[in-house]
C-alpha cells in the first residue's frame, strides 16, 4: 500500500491538507433501463443504502413509463429493487432522503385533477410504501426541498404564494407545525434561471434556509439559521441571518435547484453564490472556496466538503478536508453531463445524472447514470489511480474551451515547476507527457515530452517540469501547457492545464527573515503603504481576532478591506461603515498576510501575522 504523507511533508507543501487519494468505487452505470430524453434526478446514501430519484422530462414520453422513479442500493452499491413508480410527473426534481433508522422519504408533485399537488412520500428499503401525506394542494411549478432532522422529522420547505415556510412532520408523516421563514420574495426577473430559488440543509439540531429572488449583483439575498424545536417545530429560534449580495441559481435542464447551501456541524455555512461562486460563513467571517458558479455544495459527518459540477464532458467534482484544505479532484467517467445530483456520507459519495447535451439536444433518448466514489486512503489490492496537484500554484482561474470553462493553474517562473504525484494510488511505475494545447480546438498543438519515466516505483511530489523540456525550449507565459501523468498498472491518467507568468513579488521583512509574496496578476500594481491614513491594525501578531480600527478616518461611503495570503489567494473581503471592524483569523494557518484597507479611494496595504 502506497505510504501516507507525514506531517512534516504537509508542512514543507505550504498546505493544511492532508492529501489522499481518490477511490472509484464503481464504474458510471446506468440507474435502470429506462431510456427517456431528459431526466431529472436526486440522491441520497447513509452506511447501509442508496437511494436515487429520476425521473423524465415529459410525462407523455415513452418507452419507459412516465413520472418519477425510485431505486435502492445496499451497501456494495447493487440495486435491491426494481424501477419503483413514485409519481406520475417528473418534469420537477423530486427530493429524496435516507433516515438513520433506514426508511427513505421521497419529495415531489404528482397530478391529481384539477392541480398539481405537493406529496411527501415514505418507503422502507424494500420499497414498500408505508405512507403518503399531501404537503401543499396547489403547488404548480413553485421551488421545494427536504431535509431530515437529527430526531427522523421531515422538513419540507417551499414556496406558498410568496411567503417561504417550513412545514415539519414526523417520521411517520404526521404534520407536527409550520416555521415562517419569509415572505414578499417575489421575481426578480426572467428568463426561469433568475426565477426565485430557496434550499434547506439540517445538521445537529440546526438548519438553515437559503432564498433569493433570482441571481443578480444588484440583490439582496439571505441564509437563515434556526435552531430546531423537535416538540414543537413553530418555535424553532432563529439564531442567525446572512444577507449577501448576488443570489441562488434556478437551472432548468442543466442541473437541478438542490445542494447549493449546506451546514456544518460546526457551525459553518457554504452556499453557491450566483454571481461569484462558492462561499464559507465562520463566525461573523465570510470566505472564498471556489470560483465556479454553477456547482452544488454538501457535507458529510466528518465535516469534509464536496464541491460537484459538470461540464461538456463529464460530472466532476472537489473535495475538501474539515480544515478546508483541498484534498482531490475527481472525474466521472463521462455519462452524466446534464442534470446532477450529488450525495456524501462518510467520504464515500455518489454523483447522479443524465447525459443531456447542454442545450443542443432534448430528443435523444438516453439513460441516468450514477457513479460512487470514495474518498478515504489508498487500499492494497485497488486500482492504480493517477491524481497530482502543482506544489506551488499561484492562483487558478477558468478560460473557456471547446467544451466549456476549464481551470488552468498559473505558475511562477521564479518558483520551482514541481508537480506533486503523490496522490496517485497503487501505482507500479508513472508516465509523463507535457504539451503545447490549444483548448478552443482541444488539440495538442506541440508534444514537449512523452513517455514512462519510472517502472516499479511510485510518483514522486518533486516531478520537476523544466527538466522534461527540449534543450533550447523556453516556456511561453501566452500558452496554454498540459501536464499528463498516468501510471499503472492497469493503465489509469489525468491532466491539468498551465501556464506561466512573470509574477511579481513584494518582499515582506519579519524580523531576521523575508518572506516572497506572490501578487495576484490580476491586480498588477505595486503595494503601497500611503502615511496618510490614520488606521491602526492590531493585535500584530495575532490569534484569534484582529481589530481595524478606523475611528481617526473621516470616512466618505464605506471603507473596503480585503486580507491575502502569501500566495496571493484572498480570504477575507468586507465594506464597513463601522469604525471598528473584527475578523475572527483563529482558523487560519500561521503566517504572512497582507492585509489593504481603502478609504477615500487611498488605499494602505499593512503586513499582519498569524500566530
Amino acid at each position: 500500500m502506497k505510504h501516507l504523507k507525514t506531517l512534516s511533508m504537509i508542512i514543507a507543501f505550504l498546505t493544511a491538507t492532508t492529501m489522499t487519494a481518490q477511490w472509484v468505487v464503481t464504474p458510471s452505470t446506468a440507474v435502470s433501463s429506462y431510456s427517456q430524453p431528459n431526466w431529472k434526478v436526486d440522491a441520497d446514501l447513509n452506511d447501509n443504502y442508496m437511494a436515487i430519484t429520476y425521473g423524465n422530462q415529459n410525462p407523455s414520453t415513452s418507452p419507459g413509463g412516465t413520472g418519477t422513479f425510485l431505486k435502492v442500493f445496499n451497501a456494495s452499491n447493487t440495486p435491491i429493487t426494481g424501477d419503483i413508480a413514485v409519481f406520475n410527473m417528473g418534469f420537477n426534481v423530486s427530493r429524496v432522503k435516507i433516515s438513520a433508522t433506514n426508511f427513505i422519504y421521497v419529495l415531489g408533485t404528482n397530478s391529481y385533477s384539477p392541480t398539481t399537488k405537493l406529496v411527501l412520500k415514505k418507503f422502507n428499503t424494500s420499497g414498500t410504501l408505508l405512507g403518503t401525506v399531501i404537503v401543499n394542494h396547489s403547488i404548480g411549478g413553485a421551488m421545494f426541498d427536504l431535509a431530515l432532522a437529527d430526531n427522523g422529522d421531515a422538513l419540507v420547505s417551499l414556496f406558498e404564494g410568496d411567503n417561504i415556510r417550513v412545514r415539519s412532520y414526523d417520521g411517520n408523516l404526521v404534520y407536527k407545525g409550520v416555521i415562517n421563514i419569509a415572505s414578499g420574495i417575489t421575481h426578480y426577473h426572467l428568463p426561469s434561471y433568475n426565477l426565485r430559488s430557496q434550499f434547506i440543509d439540517f445538521n445537529a439540531g440546526k438548519f438553515i434556509v437559503g432564498y433569493s429572488r433570482g441571481s443578480h449583483s444588484s440583490l439582496t439575498s439571505y441564509i437563515k439559521k434556526y435552531s430546531y424545536n423537535t416538540s414543537n417545530p413553530a418555535l424553532s429560534s432563529l439564531q442567525n441571518t446572512y444577507p449577501f449580495a448576488g443570489g441562488f441559481i434556478r437551472k432548468n435542464l442543466e442541473s437541478n435547484n438542490s445542494h447549493q447551501v449546506a451546514l456544518r456541524a460546526n457551525g459553518d455555512i457554504f452556499y453557491v453564490n450566483g454571481i461569484s461562486g462558492v462561499k464559507r460563513i465562520s463566525g461573523a467571517t465570510t470566505y472564498n472556496v471556489y470560483g465556479n458558479t454553477k456547482t452544488k455544495v454538501n457535507v458529510d459527518a466528518n465535516d469534509n466538503l464536496l464541491i460537484s459540477w459538470t461540464d461538456n464532458a463529464r460530472a466532476k467534482a472537489r473535495l475538501y478536508n474539515s480544515s478546508n484544505g483541498f484534498v482531490h479532484y475527481y472525474q466521472e467517467d463521462g455519462n452524466i453531463n446534464g442534470s446532477w445530483a450529488p450525495a456524501f456520507h462518510d467520504c464515500k459519495f455518489v454523483l447522479a445524472g443524465d447525459k443531456s447535451n447542454q442545450g443542443t439536444n432534448y430528443h435523444t433518448n438516453r439513460k441516468a447514470h450514477y457513479q460512487v466514489f470514495n474518498c478515504s486512503d489508498c487500499e492494497a489490492g485497488g486500482p492504480a489511480t493517477a491524481d497530482f496537484e502543482f506544489r506551488f500554484p499561484n492562483q487558478v482561474s477558468q478560460l473557456p474551451s471547446l467544451y466549456g470553462p476549464q481551470d488552468v493553474t498559473e505558475l511562477c517562473l521564479v518558483d520551482r515547476l514541481w508537480v506533486d504525484g503523490t496522490p496517485s494510488c497503487n501505482e507500479d511505475g508513472y508516465f509523463v507527457e507535457i504539451t503545447e494545447f490549444n483548448l478552443m480546438t482541444w488539440t495538442d498543438t506541440l508534444v514537449l515530452y512523452s513517455g514512462w519515466v519510472c517502472t516499479g516505483c511510485t510518483a514522486p511530489n518533486n516531478i520537476d517540469i523544466a527538466s522534461f523540456l527540449p534543450a533550447g525550449y523556453q516556456l511561453r507565459p501566452n500558452r496554454i501547457y498540459k501536464f499528463k501523468l498516468a501510471v499503472g498498472s492497469p493503465w489509469d491518467s489525468t491532466h491539468k492545464f498551465f501556464q506561466i507568468s512573470c509574477c511579481r513579488r513584494q518582499i515582506v521583512e519579519l524580523e531576521e527573515e523575508a518572506v516572497e509574496i506572490a501578487l495576484p496578476r490580476e491586480r498588477g500594481e505595486a503595494v503601497i503603504a500611503n502615511e496618510e491614513l490614520a488606521i491602526k491594525v492590531f493585535p500584530n501578531p495575532a490569534k484569534d481576532v484582529l481589530t481595524i480600527d478606523l475611528s481617526k478616518e473621516d470616512m466618505v461611503g464605506e471603507a473596503e478591506i480585503s486580507i491575502k495570503n502569501f500566495t496571493g489567494r484572498q480570504l477575507y473581503a468586507a465594506k464597513t461603515k463601522e469604525q471598528r471592524q473584527q475578523i475572527n483569523i483563529s482558523k487560519w494557518i500561521k503566517g504572512i498576510y497582507l492585509c489593504t484597507v481603502k478609504v477615500n479611494d487611498v488605499e494602505q496595504t499593512f503586513k499582519i501575522v498569524k500566530e
